[in-house]
């Protein structure tokens, strides 16, 4: 049977140090608060569907038959815009900054920590802070006569970027997906499962060089579920799930 995928992870998951943290959206008296500036938006889909191979004929009855399987697939898309007063009222300076300071965040399930210098895109200057982090694997695009692979390809699951200028804040985005054999990975879509239809909370952690920033999360999940079988007919034997799910900066005395 020829294997659906070859692994090849270029994506380093590091634990995220906490030296201090201080909380996104928290009203601190001795600072000058400007927490409204600051945006998120994300948005997460998970579908699951019936996939089904060719037909086949059983040499010994003569029957026709289909194998088929239930298969999830996941999209994510994320961008947190920070201002510049959230990283100094939570003591993140440049000056803190170099090539082997760990940048990461913690989004529901999803976890990423790696180093400036390993980013594949990376920028350090006194006034800017740029990288961007790949996750890939790698895909068997041509087999030989013998199912040996001949040809791969890489295929990004996800993509981290931080972008920070001094004075102006930053920009945060994670972009990916996740697939039935385990590539990629998933933010809120446990979390729906388990707590339904409806709004929740949640935080996620900004790290940057041993300073954590909580962003605190409004969670929104819809989810449809169907019981069908392969050819779309309700009753089973598959029970299916599709789910949206949306989030923005939750509402604090800060930012309301």
């Amino acid at each position: 049977m020829k294997p659906s995928a070859l692994r090849h992870t270029i994506f380093k998951c590091l634990p995220i140090r906490a030296m201090q943290t201080l909380a996104l959206g928290a009203c601190l008296a001795t600072f000058n608060v400007a927490y409204a500036a600051d945006t998120v938006a994300l948005t997460e889909t998970q579908k699951d569907e019936i996939k089904c191979g060719p037909v086949q004929k059983d040499p010994d009855t003569g029957e026709t038959y289909q194998e088929c399987y239930q298969n999830t697939t996941g999209a994510y898309s994320a961008t947190i815009k920070l201002t510049e007063s959230t990283f100094t009222n939570n003591e993140s300076l440049f000056t803190d900054i170099d090539a082997d300071s760990l940048i990461g965040i913690t989004i529901g399930e999803f976890s990423f920590a790696d180093a400036l210098s390993a980013a594949s895109k990376k920028k350090l200057t006194a006034s800017t802070v740029e990288g961007t982090w790949l996750q890939t694997h790698e895909v068997c695009t041509k087999y030989d006569a013998d199912e040996e692979c001949v040809k791969t390809k890489l295929v990004t699951d996800t993509t981290f970027k931080i972008s920070r200028v001094k004075n102006k804040g930053a920009t945060i985005t994670v972009t990916g997906k996740s697939d039935n054999d385990g590539n990629g990975q998933k933010m809120y879509t446990s979390l729906c499962l388990d707590n339904g239809p409806g709004t929740t909370t949640d935080n996620a952690v900004l790290s940057v060089a041993g300073v954590d920033i909580n962003v605190g999360l409004q969670i929104s999940c819809t989810l449809k579920e169907t019981v069908a079988d392969e050819d779309g007919a309700k009753g089973g034997p598959y029970d299916l799930t599709n789910m949206t799910i949306k989030a923005k900066l939750a509402p604090t005395a800060c930012n309301i």
